[in-house]
């Protein structure tokens, strides 16, 4: 869910370092500039430090996730209800 809804960053770390002390992440390329080799990774921001936009889009898009393999979810009026809580 975060890789497809939360908000991500790319960055570009020597190969030879390890990552420590970050989630989420994965591997996208490996690129060399300047003789040295470098791996590119995409950095999800964890629910955890979501902002309440940001942790909407990731709900909304778990819900649609849901009903798109016929799981049932809170109805609109429901969600609506949530997010005027959240809110507060």
């Amino acid at each position: 869910m975060l890789k497809n809804y939360s908000p991500r960053y790319e960055v570009m770390i020597p190969a030879e370092t390890e990552i420590r002390g970050i989630e989420y992440y994965e591997l996208k390329s490996q690129i060399k500039k300047n003789d040295k080799l470098f791996n590119v990774y995409h950095i999800f921001t964890p629910s955890h430090e979501l902002n309440t936009s940001e942790f909407a889009i990731l709900l909304n898009g778990l819900c649609e996730d849901c009903k798109e393999q016929g799981i049932e979810t809170l109805s609109p009026n429901e969600m609506e209800e949530l997010k005027a809580m959240i809110r507060r």
